[in-house]
């Protein structure tokens, strides 16, 4: 596994973002991954408008994500819609999908408002 960061932390509201690319040996298929913690959790967020029309999500691609980082515990993945109608996919690092998660939903509304603000 490969991890290449493309861009500096930043903070803000106790949240803090690290973008990376992270090469799997799931097809050979490069994440471009957004690590966020917030309130001492931790979580690789996927934007869907970043990932290829047909793909799946399954449980081996969210294990391997979360076990990406070396020495870090992961405590799940965020597939964050972040087009038109905001919608977020919690699993937690086992694979397993939750109904939701405060401070997974925190950071999302931080990074849509970072991505907002770009535009």
């Amino acid at each position: 596994q490969k991890t290449k960061t493309l861009r500096k932390k930043f903070t803000q509201t106790n949240i803090k973002f690290k973008t990376s690319i992270i090469l799997t040996p799931i097809n050979n298929f490069e994440f471009i991954t957004h690590k966020c913690n917030g309130n001492k959790n931790s979580f690789i967020i996927l934007l869907k408008s970043k990932l290829p029309i047909n793909f799946k999500v399954n449980k081996e691609i969210i294990t391997t994500l979360c076990k990406s980082i070396e020495n870090e515990r992961i405590d799940g993945l965020i597939i964050l819609n972040d087009k038109k109608n905001y919608k977020m996919d919690y699993y937690n690092n086992d694979g397993v999908w939750e109904t939701s998660c405060l401070n997974g939903l925190r950071c999302c509304a931080l990074m849509l408002k970072n991505i907002s603000s770009q535009n």
